[in-house]
Order: C-alpha cells, then sequence, then structure tokens
C-alpha cells in the first residue's frame, strides 16, 4: 500500500516516513493558550489576552497542531473531496490531542459537532463524526449522535470574519435529551475563530452539562479565518 500523500512506500503506518516526519513536526507541544490554543508570544505565558478577558463557556481545549501543511491538506482532502484514504490517519492525530490535553475527568460521552441534514446528504459524512469513531475505542466512551443537532443550514463559514461567523451559528443547535451533570468531549476537526465550538458549548451547559471539553485535530492561527470553516 502507499502512502496516500506522496504515493511513496508507507512505514508501518498510515503514512511514508517522509510524510510521517511532516506530521510529526506540526505537533504543537508548548506556547500556546491552554483555553483556546492560540499562539502565545513568550512560552512563560498560559493564556491569550482574549481569554483572559472572556471566559470561555468551555472548561478545557486540546488540539493537535495548527492548520497548515500537509496537515491542512489531509484535512481538507478528506472533508471536502470524502477521501477516506485519511480517514485514519485524522483519527490517529484526534487521539493524540486527547493524550496531549491531560482532561482532568471522566468523559461520559463524545459528541461530534453536527453539520445540518441537508450538508449530510450532499457529503454523505459528518467528518467530526468519523474522525471521532477512534478515539470512542481507545478509551471506551460511547459516541453520542443525536444529542446536539444543528437545526439551520447556514451558509459555509470559509470567508466570514470572526463577526460574522458569531452571527451564522447564532442559535442553530439544539439538545436533545437530558444531559443534566455529564462530562463530555466536543470534537470537531478544525478550530478557527472558535465560534462554532462557543455556540455548542454554551447550548450544552445551558441544559445542564458539567463539563465540555472541545477537542480538534488542527487550530487556524490568527489572522488565517478565511482559510476554514
Amino acid at each position: 500500500m502507499r502512502c496516500p500523500i506522496c504515493g511513496g512506500l508507507k512505514n508501518n503506518g498510515f503514512l511514508c516516513k517522509l510524510c510521517a516526519e511532516k506530521i510529526d513536526s506540526l505537533y504543537v507541544q508548548k506556547g500556546y493558550c491552554i483555553r483556546c490554543g492560540e499562539s502565545l508570544a513568550s512560552e512563560k505565558l498560559t493564556c491569550c489576552g482574549e481569554c483572559l478577558t472572556n471566559i470561555r463557556p468551555w472548561d478545557y481545549f486540546s488540539f493537535y497542531g495548527y492548520y497548515k501543511g500537509v496537515l491542512r491538506q489531509i484535512i481538507t482532502e478528506f472533508k471536502y473531496k470524502g477521501d477516506f484514504a485519511y480517514l485514519g490517519i485524522l483519527q490517529d492525530l484526534l487521539c493524540k490531542a486527547y493524550l496531549k490535553g491531560d482532561f482532568d475527568f471522566d468523559p461520559d460521552v463524545i459528541i461530534p459537532v453536527p453539520i445540518h441534514k441537508n450538508r449530510l446528504k450532499l457529503r454523505g459524512f459528518n467528518q467530526s463524526l468519523e474522525i471521532s469513531k477512534r478515539l470512542s475505542r481507545v478509551i471506551g466512551v460511547p459516541i453520542e449522535r443525536n444529542i446536539l443537532v444543528r437545526t439551520k443550514d447556514t451558509v459555509s463559514q470559509v470567508g466570514l470574519k470572526k463577526s460574522e461567523r458569531e452571527k451564522n451559528v447564532k442559535n442553530v443547535f439544539r439538545v436533545i435529551g437530558d444531559i443534566k451533570g455529564i462530562n463530555l468531549i466536543l470534537v470537531d476537526d478544525v478550530y478557527t475563530s472558535g465560534a462554532t465550538a462557543s455556540e455548542c458549548s454554551k447550548v450544552l451547559k445551558a441544559v445542564g452539562a458539567r463539563i465540555v471539553s472541545v477537542l480538534v485535530v488542527a487550530r487556524t492561527e490568527s489572522g488565517h479565518l478565511e482559510d476554514s470553516s
């Protein structure tokens, strides 16, 4: 079998040795805000300015690396072109992001950020659900795909400014069922402005979720809102 990125021979995994090294080089170990993943000017800092002035509606946050290079490539190829050759890689990176997060609680459920039924019909799959499946097996926590639903078919977030993204996802999520007192992991593929994660977390907290942790494969860097949905 060939590496899905470059076509070279695989190295006992999903990728060839060279592409695996490129992915490893994008892993962010330090120098980021513990609340949202924003890159910090000094490793002595723990939070960015926005997280110091605005309380995030989630309790924990973790990601694998920044949305660029080969990491951006495999996410876009999977998400927009439906190339499932990249799914195993993304599942593996999400598991590594979870371990890096050092979440100090026992999760009860994993909730993938939902997409609207119209987009699901068009795309054929929810990328957040698919990348969650290995994590569910590894940590023994079930995925609940029907607790959080998207009630409105909004326009894509790509190209929108931060304020426009927030307005675009305002009041589009709804919780079905009783989640009072549960601890959950909210999974998405990419964190951009935080608008989607924030709106989902607010809705989940409003109906009684005890702990909401946001877990993503990648996070965009400052000034790159146009790059991702």
